[in-house]
């Protein structure tokens, strides 16, 4: 794996069509970065985690893949970690840092530091992005990085330039000089059709008519280990029946998060869109009726359409692990 890495690594850096690095964490992240820099699609290397999808990661011309090791145990995880962290370093000093490349993209991963090289770019990674420091959990990686002298993540490190956010929130005051604000529907009008359909080839975007729809944004409750399969479906199907017992002949469509395994045909009678199509590219050319939602940050932000958002607060073993989040409608 070692081996591969730097075979990669090395290979791409001999290339020179490439100008742009860019590190990321997921498909929110990597879409933010395309409608930031859409001319540089094919001149960028993207250093991915393994949570963007590889169906995704094959369309994109340069890619390396860093895994999280999730599926080893905990010590072995870390070592394996470790290790990737110091290959990043090397491969940063000696195939990158030389070519004067630009460097974009998330600053939280175990992988981001050697690529945090003066004048970076940050990429909203979602609503972490617009959480104060001063309110923020100190996890064990950012306690570790600053005991190292690194500043703490999503933006207030000194050597970070500048910050892409799409608006799902009110920026931090101590963020608000570094911030840039971009419109997904602007720059996409102005985006050429040539990339339009890379975009969509590279999300795997189909048009669905949602003129008629409620959509429902889900989220990695049972994959992210905070409720059973079970208890993820009975929350879905609570908030299904809602809709069906208000409108006659409602058509249901799940939205899966991009990370997630089940399979929401198996429960309901339903349309699935595919889990690696941002919801935002797809609200582009069609608009539902209802979006519903626990606490998708895709839900965040959207003007002119009914966005039930359920919240947290009436689900006590799903608030425990990721907070309490106030909806504006209950079951």
């Amino acid at each position: 794996m070692i081996y591969s890495f730097f075979l990669k690594t090395y290979s791409i850096s001999r290339n020179k069509q490439i100008e742009n690095i860019c590190v990321i964490d997921n498909i929110h992240g990597l879409m933010t970065y395309i409608f930031y820099m859409p001319t540089s699609i094919d001149s960028t290397v993207f250093i991915v985690s393994d949570g963007v999808p590889e169906k995704v990661c094959k369309k994109l011309k340069y890619y390396v893949k860093v895994p999280s090791f999730k599926n080893h145990n905990k010590a072995l995880a870390i070592l394996m970690r470790v290790a990737m962290f110091f290959c990043c370093h090397i491969a940063v000093w000696l195939f990158f840092k030389k070519n004067n490349y630009k460097y974009v993209g998330h600053d939280h991963l175990f992988f981001s530091s050697p690529f945090l090289i003066n004048g970076f770019i940050l990429i909203e990674d979602g609503l972490a992005n617009y959480v104060k420091n001063s309110e923020r959990k100190n996890s064990l990686y950012n306690t570790t990085r600053q005991l190292f002298g690194y500043q703490p993540c999503f933006g207030y490190d000194k050597r970070i330039k500048k910050i892409i956010l799409t608006g799902l929130d009110i920026t931090p005051l101590e963020l608000q000089d570094k911030a840039e604000i971009i419109n997904i529907a602007s720059n996409w009008c102005n985006m050429g059709q040539s990339i339009r359909n890379m975009v969509y080839d590279i999300f795997n975007y189909e048009y669905v008519n949602l003129s008629d729809s409620v959509v429902i944004l889900t989220q990695p409750l049972s994959e992210n280990q905070i409720i059973s399969e079970d208890k993820k479906i009975k929350i879905y199907k609570d908030i299904v029946n809602k809709y069906i017992n208000e409108v006659d002949g409602v058509n249901i469509v799940f939205k899966p998060h991009p990370r997630e395994q089940t399979n929401y045909k198996n429960y309901f009678d339903c349309e699935v869109l595919p889990n690696e199509t941002p919801f935002q590219i797809i609200l582009l050319n069609s608009t539902p009726k209802v979006i519903a939602t626990l606490f998708s940050s895709v839900a965040y932000g959207i003007e002119g359409i009914r966005v039930d958002m359920f919240g947290t607060s009436h689900l006590e073993e799903v608030a425990e692990k990721v907070g309490i989040y106030y909806g504006n409608v209950c079951l």
